[in-house]
């Protein structure tokens, strides 16, 4: 999934010609070289290994799928609401990890913008070296519009994903075929809109074409925070606190990217 040491050198905390970095290069060549069948989950990182002269026909492009039991819990929901003071507002949550891969300028920049329109708000939930940052720059300017959460229990996954009513997946314009945000998935079983932040060619962007889901999601490249707030603004205007119900119904729509069907790929690749 997270291709290193491209990764580090993306980031900027490895320069490519260093000696450490071409160690492991060499190392992340030998094993790819090594292996019978590489699995990767989208064909961006597939192109970049082929260009590491890696044969393209032991590769197999098996995309990720939600965790088993996120499913839209509109009780869960109700209860994160009440308990962050969250009933009446228009929620707009940013969940996972917050780093370098995922740059929240965009998101950070729109909730600014956002900060007189008092019924809606932003969640920060998870962690990472940005997360700390950023919650200490809300502090320090006096944000009354965002939260910032730690790392929420597992079991309560559902209902914090419910919680939101839009939620926000980032990818860093030099990370497309190094890193693959996966919490897409978790929205689509969910039943959650979300907002995408990236550039136009990723495996976010192809799922929302090959799913159907133009209607229902917005894209937007980093620093486009104007047109990000105002197509919040918009979606919060038609929200009302009672809309607890899923937003796809058709679930077939997402079997493609369902655990039963992605999983039955891998075990046909291992038991070749």
């Amino acid at each position: 999934m997270d291709l290193n040491p491209d990764q580090v050198v993306a980031m900027g905390w490895m320069k490519p010609k260093a000696a450490a970095t071409r160690f492991l290069e060499r190392a992340l060549r030998w094993s790819l070289y090594r292996a019978e069948r590489i699995i990767v989950p989208d064909i961006y990182l597939r192109d970049r290994l082929r260009n590491k002269g890696i044969d393209v026909e032991k590769i197999e492009v098996i995309p990720l799928w939600a965790q088993g039991n996120v499913t839209f819990d509109p009780e869960g929901r109700e209860a994160f609401r009440r308990e962050h003071g969250l009933t009446e507002k228009y929620v707009v949550m940013y969940s996972g990890n917050h780093s370098p891969c995922h740059p929240l300028d965009t998101l950070v920049e729109a909730a600014v913008l956002l900060q007189n329109e008092t019924h809606i708000h932003f969640c920060f939930v998870g962690g990472g070296i940005a997360w700390g940052r950023l919650r200490e720059r809300a502090r320090n300017e006096g944000w009354e519009n965002a939260s910032f959460m730690g790392y929420q229990p597992e079991a309560k996954l559902s209902g914090l994903l419910s919680a939101a009513d839009i939620q926000v997946v980032v990818m860093g314009d030099p990370f497309v075929g190094i890193v693959h945000p996966c919490k897409v998935y978790n929205f689509m079983a969910a039943r959650r809109p979300f907002i995408y932040i990236g550039p136009e060619q990723s495996h976010v962007k192809d799922l929302i074409r090959e799913a159907g889901l133009d209607g229902v999601t917005a894209s937007f490249r980093h620093g486009e925070s104007i047109a990000l707030a105002e197509e919040v603004t918009i979606r919060s205007r038609s929200y009302t606190s009672s809309e607890t119900s899923p937003v796809w119904r058709a679930s077939e729509r997402f079997t493609p990217w369902s655990e039963g069907v992605a999983l039955g790929k891998v075990i046909s690749v291992l038991g070749e």
